[in-house]
C-alpha cells in the first residue's frame, strides 16, 4: 500500500469520531470542555473572543489557536448547541482585529442560513442571540 493512503487527509475535519493522532476520547471530551467553558464566560460578559485570546486562556489543554484541534472542537461544541436548539454560539469567536468568525465558521453553517442577510449581519444577530442563549443556559461544569 503506497504511504500516502496511510495519511490522513489534511481537509479532513477533526472530532471526537476523527480524533487527532495520539488523542483520546477523554482528552478531547475534556478540550472541549475547556473551549466550552471560555466560550461560555466570553458571552456571559457579553463580550467576543478572539481565537486566538482563546486559546491564551486554555491551561488544561492548550491549543494553537490556527490548528485543526481547536476549529474540530469549536464546530461540535456549534453543532452540540444548536442540536439543543440554541444558536450558533461560536459566532462570539472571532479573527483578531474584526467582529466577525473565520471562514471556517461560514463551511460549518450551512450557506442558506447567512447567504441572504450576509455573513456581517448574520454574524451580528448570531452573537446577539449566542449571548442571549449563554445568559440562558449558564454552564454548569
Amino acid at each position: 500500500m503506497p504511504a500516502q493512503n496511510c495519511l490522513r487527509n489534511m481537509d479532513d475535519e477533526l472530532s471526537r469520531d476523527n480524533l487527532p493522532r495520539g488523542w483520546s476520547l477523554a482528552r478531547w471530551d475534556a478540550a472541549k470542555h475547556e473551549v466550552r467553558s471560555v466560550i461560555w464566560r466570553t458571552g456571559e460578559l457579553n463580550q467576543l473572543v478572539s481565537y486566538k485570546g482563546l486559546s491564551l486562556q486554555l491551561k488544561a489543554e492548550p491549543i494553537y489557536w490556527q490548528s485543526a484541534v481547536l476549529r474540530g472542537v469549536l464546530n461540535e461544541i456549534a453543532t452540540d448547541e444548536r442540536a439543543r436548539g440554541g444558536p450558533w454560539v461560536t459566532a462570539i469567536v472571532v479573527r483578531s482585529g474584526s467582529t466577525c468568525p473565520g471562514e471556517g465558521f461560514f463551511k460549518l453553517v450551512p450557506e442558506r442560513e447567512w447567504s441572504v442577510a450576509g455573513r456581517l449581519a448574520f454574524t451580528k444577530n448570531q452573537q446577539a442571540l449566542a449571548m442571549d442563549w449563554i445568559s440562558r443556559h449558564p454552564d454548569v461544569a
